[in-house]
C-alpha cells in the first residue's frame, strides 16, 4: 500500500522519503518525485535524511514533482473516479 500520509505530504508540496516497495512504485519515481530507502534500514534512512537536507535543489524537485504528481494522479476526485471505474467494471 501506498500510506495516507504521503498523499498528504505530496498534497502539501512536501519533499517525501518513504520505504522502497511494489506498491510505492506503481505511482512514484525514485529521486523525481520521491526518495525511497530501503525497508528496515535506518542507516539508508539516514542517509536520506541527511542528503535532502543538503541539497536544497533536490527537496524542492521533489517537493514539486510529488505536488505535480498529485494534481495529475492523486486527487481525491481522480482517486474516486478510478475506483469507480474499476468497480463498475468489476461488479458488470
Amino acid at each position: 500500500v501506498i500510506p495516507n500520509k504521503v498523499y498528504e505530504a505530496i498534497a502539501m508540496g512536501k519533499p517525501v522519503i518513504s520505504g522502497d516497495s511494489p506498491a510505492i512504485k506503481e505511482l512514484f519515481t525514485d529521486r523525481k518525485n520521491i526518495i525511497l530507502c530501503h525497508m528496515a534500514d535506518p542507516e539508508d534512512l539516514a542517509e536520506k535524511i541527511l542528503e535532502l537536507k543538503n541539497d536544497q535543489d533536490l527537496r524542492n524537485k521533489i517537493a514539486k514533482e510529488g505536488y505535480e504528481l498529485f494534481l495529475e494522479r492523486a486527487t481525491p476526485k481522480i482517486i474516486g473516479s478510478n475506483l469507480k471505474e474499476f468497480l463498475s467494471e468489476f461488479f458488470n
